[in-house]
């Protein structure tokens, strides 16, 4: 019986004591996060210097943190994925926008392994000053070689590694097939793009697209305005307008 009764009150003991300290803690962060919030006492990386601080300082939060190595930097970096998370879901919700997986892929060639390093070094360099992390795929050369291919056979390794979230907003901005053409629906045949060799289709007449539209043909002597004209104006009739 004695036993009994001196077990029981551990446990009570255990429990006020556990209970106190999460009580102390839960204060102690909702004070922290009314002076970030409300009074603006606090701007965001005190706030999180002193939540590592009382983390590391707290028995069961430091075990935790000694676990899995954690440092001040990968806290700021999980403040910076909630803080994009709630970016996401906001967007998501009020815009209509979907969620994708976006992977991208550089491939850096050159002649020899000088000018390949060389190269690659200011690769590296030029998404640093953007602010993307650009990682090499040693050792998994091979594989990024195959998956850089328009073969839709990208390696999983390298998948994992280089999925970055993005929106619908996102993914149409690299869309990869972007033509700098000129082809009307009801438009008169005028010849080929110079640059991408398109063929090139004009209706000046389309109100939904050209608002007051007018022709202006310009070049130097026996550059073919005259000649323009006359096919504009051929085609035109051709077309009863």
């Amino acid at each position: 019986m004695l036993f009994y009764v001196g077990f029981m009150l551990f446990m009570a003991i255990t429990f006020y004591m556990a209970m106190k300290r999460i009580m102390r803690r839960d204060n102690y962060i909702n004070s922290l996060i009314k002076a970030f919030l409300e009074e603006g006492t606090l701007s965001k990386k005190e706030l999180l210097d002193k939540m590592y601080d009382y983390g590391c300082q707290d028995f069961r939060l430091k075990r935790i943190i000694e676990k899995y190595n954690a440092t001040r930097q990968d806290y700021e970096e999980l403040d910076s994925a909630i803080s994009s998370g709630l970016y996401l879901k906001d967007v998501m919700n009020r815009q209509g926008e979907d969620f994708y997986y976006m992977h991208t892929l550089i491939e850096v060639t050159a002649p020899d392994p000088e000018t390949l390093e060389q190269r690659a070094t200011e690769v590296e360099k030029l998404c640093v000053s953007v602010d993307m992390i650009a990682r090499r795929c040693d050792y998994k050369n091979e594989q990024a070689f195959l998956s850089a291919l328009p073969i839709l056979a990208l390696d999983a390794d390298i998948e994992r590694k280089s999925r970055r979230n993005a929106l619908t907003s996102g993914v149409a901005a690299a869309f990869p097939f972007a033509s700098y053409e000129l082809s009307d629906h009801n438009g008169i045949f005028l010849g080929l793009n110079l640059y991408n060799r398109s063929p090139v289709f004009l209706d000046p007449y389309d109100d939904y697209k050209y608002t007051n539209g007018n022709w202006w043909i310009g070049g130097s002597t026996g550059a073919g305005k005259t000649v323009t004209l006359q096919c504009l104006g051929g085609r035109l009739r051709q077309q009863g307008k």
